[in-house]
């Protein structure tokens, strides 16, 4: 008899029991009507079991699989660590770092906190700035992202201090200063710094 003439709770049972994630994805890959069929079990599973899947959907920018996870769901401000990060992260954060745009949009509207830090201290924004997205950054801002929060650094860093040290950003820096940030916080950065290159060329840049 094969496999896929059993019932789903039958299958279900059999996945249940066995040891290791690796031998559950080898049981669903069996077969392409096996896996049709035990695919948002599947995932349901994962999300009980910590969404390692939303963190690869995110990191990956695959849309639809993060789509159908929210909807079974996953938690868009789930935190942990996914690949070579040292930090624990946000999914949205990863999004972020990794630069999928619609990603990030999608996280958005399943209620991601754009200002949800991650154990460094860090929001969603300071990893687009410090890529000097343009897209990203003004997308976060238009959710309410904070330009003036600082991260758990020594000293603390600010989203501008992220995007000063970027190439080719400056864009993302006139996009934060246009987005409020604290005069305490411009005079302390690179802006202002003697000898720094934004120093040199900021006052014909940028206003602030």
């Amino acid at each position: 008899m094969p496999l896929t003439s059993l019932p789903n709770e039958i299958l279900q049972t059999i996945a249940d029991n066995l040891e290791n994630e690796n031998e559950v994805n080898q049981f669903i890959l069996t077969s392409r009507g096996l896996y049709s069929r035990l695919n948002d079990w599947f995932y349901r599973r994962n999300i009980r079991e910590g969404g390692w899947a939303l963190f690869h959907a995110a990191y990956n920018g695959r849309e639809d699989t993060a789509k159908r996870l929210l909807r079974l769901g996953a938690d868009a401000n789930a935190k942990g660590s996914h690949h070579s990060f040292a930090a624990v992260r946000t999914v949205l954060g990863v999004a972020a770092w990794s630069e999928h745009y619609e990603m990030v949009k999608l996280l958005l509207t399943y209620a991601a906190d754009p200002n949800e830090r991650d154990s460094r201290g860090r929001t969603p924004i300071f990893y687009a700035a410090q890529n000097g997205n343009v897209s990203i950054v003004e997308l976060l801002l238009k959710w309410g992202a904070d330009v003036n929060i600082y991260d758990f650094s020594n000293p603390p860093e600010t989203p501008l201090d992220s995007a000063l040290t970027a190439e080719d950003s400056q864009g993302v820096v006139a996009l934060l200063l246009d987005g409020g940030v604290h005069a305490g916080i411009v005079e302390g950065s690179a802006l202002c710094r003697p000898y720094s290159p934004w120093s040199e060329s900021s006052t014909s840049s940028f206003e602030y």
